[in-house]
């Protein structure tokens, strides 16, 4: 047994399911049985599922499902076997256009109960159908990475006109899908002037190259809108986002860098490319897998404010 440093993982009230941690350096393994911690009762592997990581190797979140007659073992078993995070992942999700079938109830319940603990209480929207949006970066900024990847998560959750709890996972990318534009490096290259041709996004230090921005964690607020002249529906922030920009161009947020934010007044989230996110700092989601369910979803719901909380799913 170990105990997890509780600023790597997300705060759940005493109502929270998960009730052991298990730790371990290697694979992870479920033991045989673990007992809850409140009530003293020894619990089998098919009565919890769930999992996050710590720094030091894997932490089986354990949890008791709840009781229910058309929950059967092959459901718990593959609740226990849903795809597991790599390295140090503290928040992965099975996107929902991956599962073998839709998800359940329970798991949509479950879902919505650990990523709305993510969302500042004073923000979250809890009316029926009011829409919340957690973002999880899988990339440490500082870091170097394959930007063209749709490697982040999107978590959607509200509440049904029954009040039940709901919830929808996304592949998508919290950050730029590239280190400056092509056409200002190219502008550059042949020698032509930032008069000459200026940089096509926000530029803050004169080499004329766009500077691209990754949102900083935090919790911000979106309206829908169901025109743009290039991406068509999409969603807009309702007031400045907190950036970091990456002004050296090199794909990474680093040393000054890191400590200067800007207001940025024009992310979005739209649709992306088919093989790169071609992002300047917007939130954005393949343009056939992916974007066409999401914008539906959020199209069908109350959306003329959007609680969007970006967090840090890893650090590595």
């Amino acid at each position: 047994m170990c105990r997890v440093p509780s600023s790597n993982l997300p705060q759940f009230s005493a109502d929270s399911p998960f009730i052991a941690d298990v730790c371990e350096a290697s694979p992870l393994s479920i033991p045989n049985t673990t007992v809850d911690r409140r009530s003293g009762e020894t619990l089998s592997p098919l009565s919890f599922f769930g999992l996050d990581v710590c720094q030091e190797g894997i932490v089986d979140r354990v949890c008791r499902a709840p009781t229910r007659p058309q929950q059967t073992a092959a459901e718990l078993t593959r609740l226990a076997s849903a795809e597991k995070p790599k390295q140090s992942d503290l928040t992965a999700e099975v996107p929902d256009a991956k599962l073998e079938g839709s998800r359940s109830s329970q798991d949509q319940a479950r879902l919505y109960d650990a990523y709305s603990a993510l969302i500042p209480s004073d923000k979250l929207r809890a009316g029926k159908n009011q829409m919340n949006i957690v973002g999880i970066r899988h990339h440490d900024p500082s870091k170097s990475k394959n930007m063209t990847k749709y490697d982040d998560r999107f978590v959607v959750l509200w509440k049904d006109d029954k009040g039940d709890k709901r919830a929808q996972v996304f592949e998508g990318t919290t950050h730029p899908g590239q280190r400056t534009s092509p056409s200002d490096r190219a502008a550059r290259n042949s020698g032509k002037s930032v008069e000459e041709a200026p940089a096509k996004f926000t530029e803050t230090n004169g080499d004329g190259l766009s500077d691209m921005a990754w949102i900083k964690p935090g919790t911000y607020h979106f309206t829908y809108r169901a025109h743009h002249r290039k991406y068509g529906a999409h969603l807009r922030p309702k007031g400045a986002i907190r950036a970091w920009r990456d002004t050296n161009n090199d794909g990474r947020v680093t040393g000054a860098e890191m400590d200067t934010t800007y207001d940025a007044s024009s992310i979005l989230f739209h649709r992306g490319g088919r093989y790169n996110p071609f992002s300047a700092g917007c939130q954005t989601m393949h343009p056939d897998k992916t974007w066409p369910a999401f914008i539906k979803l959020i199209e069908g719901g109350d959306n003329k404010t959007i609680t969007y909380t970006l967090v840090d799913g890893k650090r590595s």
